[in-house]
């Protein structure tokens, strides 16, 4: 048996979720030079449950070059120990998480990002706050596993400190007019258009589909239930509408990448109108 099947027979026995095959990369793409310093996500893993946090899910990037695959950019998330067990931590409405950005072909930097669960709707929200921010571990330099353990003690302390905000949040109640507004900047978050093209024309949905609830405890003019309807109908899709002539249903967000960005342009919005309030 190789090292390679070594590992991933080992996650295979002590973790719930299945890790993206470029977990488990014990080297860099061989596009990367050797300024690059390879950070194995395996050992990244072992280090955060050794500091008493355990993945509960992860993503990675589609690649259409088969030579990167195995070194793409890819998400797992974390959570406390204590808090894994969505049976167990149904205190309050979120349970704080760790998003761990990492990549082996150059993509990107190791990143530790602030985030929450939402236990309604196993949604995940990425924050994103000017000082909640993300730590970035760069693929050089010494000491990786104690900047690794001490980046996450301090994301998981944010990422509480955005619970916190949530619940401010649902003490701001939104007119139906601001309400659409929001809806519609947030369409155009996901619907980026290039030059001559509208949003109509890529996109089958309207600002009102966004704030349709999947459920009856979402209905409320509040800013925090108006985010996480307009964030779970853009996440999620599968709403109906027309393009030109033709139906079109709206697509789920099903890059790691993509989730991210658009989880984290959300939380800057919302965080604008809370300001605003």
């Amino acid at each position: 048996m190789n090292d390679m099947s070594y590992n991933q027979n080992r996650f295979a026995t002590d973790t719930a979720i299945r890790l993206p095959s470029a977990t488990y990369a014990e080297c860099p793409h061989n596009s990367r030079t050797d300024k690059f310093r390879h950070i194995p996500t395996f050992e990244i893993v072992d280090i955060m449950k050794n500091a008493g946090f355990v993945p509960v899910r992860a993503s990675a990037r589609n690649v259409r070059n088969p030579d990167k695959q195995g070194f793409q950019k890819h998400v797992i998330r974390f959570r406390r120990e204590q808090d894994a067990d969505l049976r167990l931590a149904r205190v309050g409405e979120t349970v704080s998480e760790i998003a761990l950005l990492n990549a082996h072909d150059g993509t990107s930097g190791l990143n530790l990002i602030p985030a929450l669960m939402r236990l309604a709707c196993l949604n995940g929200l990425v924050i994103q706050d000017e000082t909640l921010g993300k730590i970035s571990i760069p693929h050089r330099g010494a000491n990786i596993a104690d900047r690794i353990i001490e980046g996450s003690y301090s994301v998981i302390e944010r990422a509480d400190q955005g619970a916190i905000a949530a619940i401010e949040w649902s003490k701001v109640n939104l007119s139906p007019e601001k309400a659409l507004e929001f809806a519609d900047r947030a369409l155009s978050i996901k619907y980026v258009t290039k030059a001559g093209e509208n949003r109509d024309d890529i996109c089958p949905i309207e600002p009102l589909h966004l704030l349709r609830p999947r459920r009856y405890g979402d209905n409320g003019a509040d800013l925090w239930k108006t985010f996480n309807r307009v964030q779970e109908n853009l996440i999620k899709g599968g709403q109906g509408g027309r393009i030109g002539d033709k139906f079109r249903s709206s697509r789920a967000v099903k890059s790691a990448e993509k989730d991210i960005t658009l989880n984290a342009a959300l939380w800057g919005l919302a965080k604008e109108y809370a300001l605003a309030a």
